[in-house]
């Protein structure tokens, strides 16, 4: 270096030497990559970024094995045991209609009463001829010992009280018709006679229907007749039905139908709210044998594909994964798998329209739908 005195008469400066042109290029190139990778950050940090980014969020369950009893399901029908027209057993003129159309009545109550002016009049007579012939009766009873009547007049008076006692048992059995009373404990349907009409005997003032119990009738294929027994438990469940009813078998078909080759069952259903209505489709399962072990997934898991049941699955990786299964039975809104999960397993519930092999997940626990016509237990 040189040292130069300052014109003006400062102190000496020291110069410092220009640099080389390769040398100052390759510095600035250096310093430009420095500031694009510090704008850029580090490339572990980018990849994250966009992994971060590509994340699809999921329901998931885990599966375990529960227990599941073996259940037959077929479509039955609801029918009364006992459905019946309600009719007169004698000629008259209705004077009074006491029933409510729908309404559930006891047996023996009356609901409908006829003219009863002649079976009335029919009666006390025969009630007066009755009460004479038994004091004629009862004075004969006095006078045989003292010989005040013959013996062949005793037994002819006698004879006349059986029958005045059988007219009076006649004319009481006429009055009691003219009430139409309930044969038994139902629902009454709409009055099919008018009140002032003159009815005849077996035409219907209305229809009784006896509602608890009721029957469901359904069949069964012939592979599964060995499995059924009278005893054992049915559920019936039906569209505007809360939750599941349980009833009872109490008989089976003696003969199978030739032409479907069908056993047709009958089973008991209590029904004393009388939610159930005679006529009513309802799908019956019938519960056989113990429980078994199985694993059961939500139906709307299952996402069909061409001829395979597929269902996406969270990977040990937290990436998803694609899985064929068979399915077995059904259970309201779980189905049971019963090849290709192991109990472990997490299976998609939600989200699957967005799936692909390999996508990493980002994973919520599964939520039910809530359907207020099924049981807690249904879900």
């Amino acid at each position: 270096m040189t040292g130069l005195r300052d014109d003006r008469g400062g102190a000496a400066r020291t110069s410092v030497p220009a640099l080389a042109p390769g040398l100052a290029m390759a510095l600035g190139l250096a310093t430009a990559l420095s500031l694009a990778l510090a704008l850029a950050g580090s490339p572990g940090e980018a990849a994250y970024a966009a992994a971060a980014e590509q994340r699809v969020t999921v329901q998931a369950i885990t599966l375990e094995a529960v227990p599941l009893q073996r259940r037959l399901s077929a479509i039955g029908t609801l029918e009364s045991p006992a459905d019946t027209a309600i009719t007169p057993a004698v000629a008259g003129r209705i004077i009074a209609i006491d029933f409510s159309p729908g309404s559930v009545v006891a047996e023996g109550t009356i609901l409908a009463r006829l003219d009863d002016t002649t079976a009335s009049a029919a009666f006390k007579a025969a009630a007066a001829e009755q009460a004479n012939a038994l004091a004629v009766f009862q004075h004969d009873e006095k006078l045989l010992p003292l010989g005040g009547v013959s013996a062949e007049q005793a037994l002819s008076d006698a004879s006349a009280l059986d029958t005045a006692e059988a007219d009076l048992a006649k004319a009481k059995a006429l009055l009691d018709e003219t009430q139409i009373k309930a044969p038994f404990t139902g629902a009454i349907g709409f009055p099919e006679a008018s009140l002032g009409a003159l009815i005849e005997p077996g035409q219907a003032i209305a229809r009784i229907v006896k509602l608890d119990p009721l029957l469901v009738r359904f069949s069964l294929s012939q592979q599964d007749m060995g499995a059924v027994h009278v005893g054992e438990r049915v559920e019936l469940t039906a569209p505007g039905l809360a939750g599941r009813v349980g009833g009872q078998i109490t008989a089976l078909g003696q003969t199978l139908d030739p032409e479907l080759h069908t056993l047709r069952v009958e089973a008991a259903v209590p029904n004393g709210a009388s939610h159930l209505k005679p006529g009513m489709f309802v799908d019956v399962e019938v519960v056989v044998g113990g429980a078994e072990k199985a694993l059961l997934i939500p139906a709307q898991a299952v996402v069909p594909m061409g001829g395979a049941t597929l269902v996406w699955c969270v990977g040990p990786d937290g990436r998803a994964v694609r899985k064929s299964v068979t399915l077995g039975r059904y259970r309201q809104t779980m189905v049971e798998v019963v090849a290709g999960l192991k109990p472990g397993d997490r299976v998609i519930t939600a989200g699957q329209q967005r799936l692909e092999a390999g996508v990493a997940l980002r994973v919520t626990p599964y939520e039910p739908v809530a359907n207020p016509e099924l049981s807690p237990a249904d879900h």
